[in-house]
């Protein structure tokens, strides 16, 4: 009896142990050097409520380059405009947040609420009713 219980304990430690690997392969090191000298793609998605008490909405496709640990740059292209905004940004990671800082509507403390590998979803506002919020969902491309 003894022998089984130690088996048993044995298979669920490797069991246990393999999941663990599978979820580290899959999950994205949140730091400036696991950023840096990468490219990602994906939507800016902003709303809040204007002058009037009018709800705004508006999307933007995203490309973001961080060239290094400090400095990325990254372009915008609204649906209401013909060219894309382009400009670049200084940053640092602090845990879970992401704070942009000289990178126009860019700016500001960005938390990471959803992540893989080879995605991740940010989100900067209080999440109060009526309150701005922006969304960024950004896919790895190098």
């Amino acid at each position: 009896m003894r022998l089984v219980q130690i088996l048993l304990l044995f298979s669920l430690n490797l069991f246990l142990s393999g999941c663990d690997s599978d979820d580290h392969k899959n999950s994205l090191n949140f730091s400036a050097a696991s950023l840096k000298q990468t490219q990602w793609k994906g939507t800016f998605d902003e709303s809040y409520i204007a002058s009037f008490g009018e709800p705004v909405s508006t999307t933007a496709n995203a490309g973001i380059f961080f060239e290094s640990e400090t400095k990325g740059r990254y372009s915008l292209k609204w649906e209401t405009m013909d060219q894309p905004t382009e400009s670049t940004f200084e940053y640092r990671i602090e845990e879970k947040v992401l704070i942009v800082e000289n990178g126009g509507v860019l700016n500001g403390h960005w938390l990471l609420i959803q992540s893989d590998k080879d995605t991740m979803g940010l989100e900067k506002g209080t999440n109060g009713e009526g309150a701005y919020k922006g969304i960024l969902t950004l896919k790895r491309v190098s």
